[in-house]
């Protein structure tokens, strides 16, 4: 007897109270040791469309919906809820073998969506007219559907037809309609289907929705914090989780499309199947040092063996490398980890010695995104190293000067004890380019958007060029820093097919998807690799409130408003709690403001950029350190005019590189906002309002 459970037993398990929580996994329990017993009454509905579909018994109140195979030795255990919730949610379902996907669909066949053949005939308009039946039964379509179908005109007949739509299915029209070739939408589903020698139920499209478990499985599935992307995943997810390359991956897809779900079960795929020893683990890094205790969290989850991978931020790893490779002394203080204002403090020190018509703040920069960038350590080197993305040019005689205040620079902060965390970086790269001894067997690296050539260059070094070494994930629309990266130039060929996107949203609402990717539209987002990123077929599949923006005249009555709301959510919604709900800021004065006023109404509330309050209160933060996060309710609060774009007094001085350059990080700062929102996005100001938010 086999045993599968469908993925979307997980949602309705989920909202069961605790009690019934438990009583369901003991009805699973017994299940798997004898679904014929008095006990399960596995019973046969006359109302239900499929009389393939079984009522089970959880206990008095609470019902399972089973479909049972013809043969009777397989069973998909496919929803749990209140005794009439459950025959409401079976009735009208089909639940069947697509042939032309190898996977098993669950769909609503109601009466009023089950239109006249006579329909399934071509037709010469509406929003699939340019695409053939057999085209459409190809994409994993039912052809009792095909009719339903034809009839749509617009993508507001999409939407209301998706809830008759397998999940698989409505995913591959809505990439039709947004443009993509369905020659490609069919390579993927044939990619995703049977191996030699696999059975029925193995291929990479059933898995994404179908697991089969065991006993040893029940106890730590349904753990109290269970999450699936543990066990189930799409299968484009699949093949790049799995596949085998013969250098390089990139994977890049918008905020919400599992990518670090995606590199956490590469790093188990890698640790399970290819020979990693203890002294030369596989390195899991990212930009964000307050993501690792998640990551680890994560990985553990997933049962990865922990002695073969270490789990560190990027810039954490560097330092205490260079220490213990002599690079640097061990007291050696970082630049970027003290006091912001002591680099420019060295720099106007360096000025009061050193005559030049150059201030500090564009020698600072210059050096940073020049010398430091390109991993310079010569005056020739600098005299000939294009400038890209500088504005002021330099002529010979100029860059002659600059590097005799780069010479004093460099010489003063190392006397003190100081380097720029850049340097520190590169003296590590060249150690390991020069070292027959790489430390890493693998590197997997999240957030690649917030590194720099610097970063890729250290991590290319790190490990030996080889079958899958570097597994690298990123969004481009995320960054929101102004740091150079390009792939090519950091020595990592990631061209053609080792370029991989993922394209299916599963953390926010495609309402709130929709208003994120207006902020961005329009603006040419690089690939990290000199080209352009392309926002089409990406897809959100679930729905909710559509997000919305409210101005009020003083900043007392938006502060209400934002309270009113909290304390409405808390008490008419039992699966809210506060944590589950963040005030993120684009200042901390507004930050301050916002605590001072949940402070007074005596509401719970954590401020994340301090991690300080109660982790069990709404969680307070800025636009930047939101990012990693996701909350069912975020609010954006004081947006207006002047404060979204939050343009700096110097701006109108710029030149339009600049401007742009600027505008398109805070473009990327909103988006990476209102993308932690996972149910409701609620946007408030005083004043006038953003003409960014287009609602």
């Amino acid at each position: 007897m086999k045993f599968y459970i469908y993925e979307k037993f997980m949602d309705s398990f989920i909202k069961l109270p605790k009690v019934a929580q438990k009583r369901t996994m003991d009805f699973m329990e017994k299940f798997r040791t004898n679904p014929k017993s008095a006990a399960i009454n596995l019973e046969k509905i006359v109302s239900f469309k499929d009389q393939q579909l079984r009522s089970a018994r959880i206990d008095q109140t609470y019902r399972a919906i089973v479909h049972v195979s013809k043969t009777d030795d397989v069973y998909h255990l496919l929803w749990a809820d209140h005794h009439d919730d459950a025959y409401a949610w079976a009735k009208n379902k089909v639940f069947e073998w697509n042939n032309m996907t190898q996977s098993y669909q669950v769909f609503d066949l109601a009466d009023d969506i089950i239109l006249s053949k006579a329909n399934v005939e071509e037709k010469k308009s509406g929003l699939f007219a340019s695409y053939t039946n057999e085209q459409l039964e190809r994409i994993g379509l039912p052809p009792v559907l095909i009719p339903s179908l034809r009839e749509v005109i617009d993508l507001n007949g999409l939407q209301a037809l998706e809830k008759y739509l397998p999940e698989d299915v409505f995913e591959n029209v809505f990439y039709l309609v947004d443009g993509l070739p369905i020659e490609d939408i069919i390579r993927e589903i044939e990619e995703g289907k049977a191996i030699a020698g696999a059975t029925q139920e193995d291929t990479d499209n059933n898995k994404r929705y179908f697991f089969e478990i065991t006993d040893k499985d029940l106890e730590s599935i349904f753990s109290d914090d269970f999450n699936k992307w543990r066990i189930f995943l799409h299968p484009s997810q699949r093949k790049i989780v799995n596949s085998i390359n013969k250098g390089p991956i990139k994977v890049t897809g918008l905020a919400g499309t599992g990518k670090t779900v995606c590199a956490l079960h590469r790093a188990k795929h890698l640790i399970d199947h290819y020979n990693i020893q203890k002294n030369k683990p596989l390195l899991f890094t990212t930009f964000t040092k307050s993501l690792v205790k998640d990551l680890k969290e994560s990985l553990t989850a997933l049962g990865v063996d922990e002695s073969k991978i270490e789990v560190i931020h990027i810039h954490g790893l560097a330092v205490e490398l260079a220490k213990k490779n002599s690079l640097i002394p061990v007291k050696a203080k970082i630049l970027e980890f003290t006091d912001s204002e002591y680099k420019l403090k060295l720099w106007e020190e360096v000025l009061d010695s050193t005559i030049s018509e150059f201030d500090a703040d564009f020698l600072s920069t210059e050096f940073s995104e020049i010398v430091v960038q390109n991993n310079l350590s010569t005056e020739e080197e600098y005299l000939r190293v294009p400038r890209i993305g500088r504005s002021q040019k330099l002529g010979r005689k100029d860059r002659i000067e600059i590097w005799k205040a780069f010479d004093a620079y460099i010489k003063k902060k190392n006397k003190d004890g100081y380097f720029e965390l850049g340097e520190v970086l590169n003296l590590l790269n060249n150690h390991f380019v020069n070292s027959a001894n790489k430390p890493y067997s693998y590197i997997i690296a999240d957030e690649i958007q917030d590194f720099s050539n610097v970063e890729l260059r250290l991590m290319r070094s790190m490990t030996e060029e080889h079958e899958n070494d570097l597994f690298l994930v990123g969004d481009p629309f995320q960054k929101i820093y102004s740091r150079k990266i390009n792939f090519s130039k950091a020595g990592i060929n990631v061209k053609g097919n080792r370029s991989k996107q993922l394209k299916v949203n599963y953390r926010t609402t495609e309402e709130i998807k929709r208003l994120a990717l207006s902020t961005v539209q329009g603006i040419e987002y690089d690939n990290f690799d000199g080209e352009r990123e392309s926002s089409k077929g990406y897809i959100s599949l679930t729905h909710g409130e559509k997000p919305v923006y409210i101005n009020f005249d003083k900043e007392s009555e938006e502060f209400e408003f934002i309270r009113a709301k909290i304390e409405d959510f808390i008490s008419s919604n039992s699966n809210i709690a506060f944590n589950d709900i963040c005030i993120a800021c684009r200042t901390k004065n507004i930050l301050s403001d916002v605590k001072k006023h949940l402070h007074n109404s005596k509401i719970p509330y954590y401020d994340v950029t301090t991690s300080t309050g109660k982790t069990t209160g709404v969680h307070l933060t800025t636009y930047h350190n939101v990012k990693g996060l996701e909350f069912k309710i975020v609010f954006l609060t004081g947006i207006n005019s002047k404060t979204l774009p939050l343009r700096p007094v110097a701006y109108e001085t710029w030149d339009k590189v600049q401007q742009v350059e600027f505008d398109t990080m805070e473009r990327s700062l909103l988006y990476v906002a209102m993308t932690r929102a996972i149910q409701q996005l609620i946007i408030t100001g005083t004043g006038k309002k953003s003409d960014w938010i287009r609602l």
